[in-house]
């Protein structure tokens, strides 16, 4: 339980600021193609900072997610920690292909990665709805704002893997999904005392 919870909140921290930092610092890479990809290879320094650290956020909440179902019984949690897994899953790939494929390669590959990420983010989006909607651990506002600030991301990641929204457009609303995971550092804190 103690490692599930430090791999939570630890999980939960890099993402919140790794999604804080890049809405706040960085202007957006183009929409798609081989623009977007030229903007990130001419940033590779910080993008691949970002894509490894986007990885280990996603192993260690998807990890963490599935200890506590264990733990919980909670499927909602299964859900989370299956999504979180899905969404790291294109990052080690990318860390190796795009500084050396050709531009084809690279932008069909995104194209793939954006449907790993997008899906795995509706299905942990959809796991954090059913997670804030049948636990009772976080004060009632809190827990009201958790379900609110869930329901956009799940809506527009649910579209963009449907392929109803464009899927650079779907991540826009990660602002949300940045202020949901603050609210989940403290999930993962009020864990505790649940267990004590």
């Amino acid at each position: 339980m103690k490692l599930a919870r430090i791999l939570w909140i630890s999980g939960s921290s890099l993402i919140f600021v790794l999604l804080t930092g890049y809405i706040l610092i960085l202007d957006p890479p183009a929409e798609s193609g081989p623009a977007r990809l030229e903007y990130i290879l001419d940033h590779w320094g910080l993008y691949s900072f970002m894509f490894r650290t986007e990885f280990l956020m996603g192993v260690t909440i998807g990890i963490s997610a599935l200890i506590l179902a264990q733990r919980f019984k909670n499927g909602w949690l299964v859900l989370v920690g299956i999504g979180m897994l899905l969404y790291a899953l294109p990052f080690p790939i990318v860390l190796g292909l795009y500084p050396v494929a050709s531009t084809e390669v690279s932008v069909g590959f995104s194209t793939s990665a954006h449907l790993l990420v997008d899906s795995g983010l509706m299905i942990s989006m959809g796991g954090f709805l059913g997670l804030h909607a049948t636990t009772r651990i976080l004060p009632k506002w809190l827990h009201m704002a958790a379900l609110i600030l869930a329901i956009p991301p799940f809506s527009m990641f649910t579209l963009a893997f449907l392929g109803l929204a464009d899927p650079v457009a779907a991540q826009k609303s990660m602002i949300l999904v940045a202020l949901l995971f603050a609210i989940n550092i403290y999930y993962g804190w009020r864990l505790k005392e649940m267990n004590d």
